[in-house]
């Protein structure tokens, strides 16, 4: 499949399996694991907690929830956390996704979390953890006769290089002014329960958005769909959450107005423009250099 489009920093002893044991350059070895004792999820989340905001991550009994299955639709989403291990059997990254379906025949993985120890940054372990989500992913989507044509998920600026190293590319747009970034909401990762709004403070986060095709074109109507099992995962909280005493009768409602509203201002802002166009960082510097304008 080519899933790495830039020299490994390690050999894997098992070319064809998620869970493998990797020996990097220098020697050090880890294992990578898929998380699946209630243990082992608590040590991801734990790594997911030191390096990211609270806005960006989601309750640890909702995390524990999703590895061990969620059903959308009466189809399993095959949400997945994957751990390195280092060879003193401490936890040092984890990397979580699942695959969701765009037509029936069709998925998308969905990149959601991504983390390292400060101590074992940039040695590349995130990308190996996302070579084996990817690769069980293709094994879901193939167990459930679909399949994986794109890959999308957000980045930061300080990560987006990293992305790059497994081809994901950011998404932008041609106007009559320039090149424009397709505009991306995080939508909210907790919600009040009682009301439907979104918790106090945690309001949706702009993003940017990453995609990789596993083989079609990248359409403004792929990238519609892919956005929308995108904001199904993230909104699948059923209504009996927030059936709770004294709950207001219309937070189900609200909740789900969140993301429909978010689905609506992303593809208004899809569309209003001309063609797509993926740039990498260094593409987008060297397009720069040219004289290329970046609105």
């Amino acid at each position: 499949m080519g899933l790495i489009t830039e020299t490994c920093k390690y050999s894997r002893d098992q070319l064809s399996l998620p869970e493998c044991v990797i020996t990097g350059q220098d020697g050090s070895t880890f294992h990578i694991i898929q998380a699946r004792t209630v243990e082992q999820i608590k040590q991801g989340y734990d790594i997911l907690c030191e390096n990211l905001s609270a806005a960006e991550v989601e309750p640890f009994d909702r995390l524990t929830r999703n590895v061990q299955g969620v059903r959308l639709c009466d189809r399993p989403t095959c949400y997945r956390l994957f751990l390195a291990i280092n060879e003193e059997g401490l936890v040092v990254a984890a990397y979580a996704g699942n695959i969701m379906d765009l037509d029936h025949r069709h998925a998308v993985f969905i990149g959601t979390y991504a983390a390292t120890r400060q101590c074992h940054q940039r040695r590349g372990l995130i990308t190996e953890l996302f070579t084996s989500g990817l690769m069980q992913a293709v094994i879901d989507a193939h167990e459930l006769n679909e399949e994986l044509v794109l890959i999308i998920g957000d980045c930061t600026e300080a990560s987006e290089r990293t992305w790059n190293k497994v081809g994901r590319k950011c998404l932008y747009r041609y106007t009559a002014d320039g090149v424009k970034e397709v505009e991306f909401l995080q939508p909210a990762i907790k919600f009040d329960l009682q009301t439907g709004f979104p918790a106090e403070g945690l309001e949706p986060v702009k993003e940017h958005l990453m995609v990789r095709s596993l083989g079609p074109d990248i359409t403004k109507e792929l990238i519609v769909r892919a956005v929308d099992a995108y904001y199904r995962w993230c909104g699948k909280r059923p209504p009996s959450d927030f059936e709770t005493s004294g709950a207001d009768p219309e937070a189900y409602f609200r909740y789900r107005a969140h993301f429909d509203g978010l689905l609506t201002q992303f593809e208004e802002g899809l569309c209003a423009g001309g063609d797509l166009v993926l740039f990498s960082a260094a593409e987008r510097e060297a397009a720069i250099r040219e004289g290329v304008v970046f609105v």
